[in-house]
């Protein structure tokens, strides 16, 4: 049962960061500019790509964690 949930947390980590990323990246491109000059072009794209990564990251770990639990 530990198996199936790791599985279960992994592949909806792993939905959740595809769909964050994906609103995220059509938010930057097709969006409306809400944050002044600096905030939006320098300091938005480090820490989406940042928390992207790391949702990414996550996610596999999640999976190969639960791909190998008995």
């Amino acid at each position: 049962m530990t198996r199936l949930w790791r599985l279960a947390t992994g592949l909806a980590v792993f939905v959740l960061a595809l769909f964050f990323s994906t609103s995220l990246v059509l938010g930057l491109f097709l969006g409306e500019r809400t944050l002044p000059g600096i905030a939006n072009h320098v300091l938005l794209p480090i820490v989406a790509c940042v928390v992207i990564f790391l949702s990414f990251a996550g996610a596999y770990l999640l999976l190969n964690d639960g791909r190998k639990a008995k």
